[in-house]
């Protein structure tokens, strides 16, 4: 169950953090996360938390595979 969590704590880290990266690279408003941005119209606070949504929606995909495969692997060397 542990190694579950930690894969789904991973993958969320992972990509979240890649697509963080691809916003900063690209500056894609989308993927874009700045907390304080100073312009001449004073201070910008605030970012998208669409790559958080996603990681998160990623994340639990591959938990979910992750413990399937498992499973269905643990039912394998029982039945043998």
């Amino acid at each position: 169950m542990w190694k579950t969590v930690m894969i789904g704590f991973l993958t969320f880290v992972v990509f979240s953090t890649f697509l963080l990266g691809i916003g900063h690279t690209l500056e894609y408003k989308l993927f874009l996360f700045s907390f304080y941005e100073e312009t001449a119209n004073g201070v910008t606070i605030g970012g998208s938390v669409v790559p958080f949504i996603l990681a998160i929606a990623v994340s639990y995909i591959v938990g979910n595979a992750y413990e399937k495969k498992r499973q269905k692997n643990r039912y394998r060397a029982h039945s043998n």
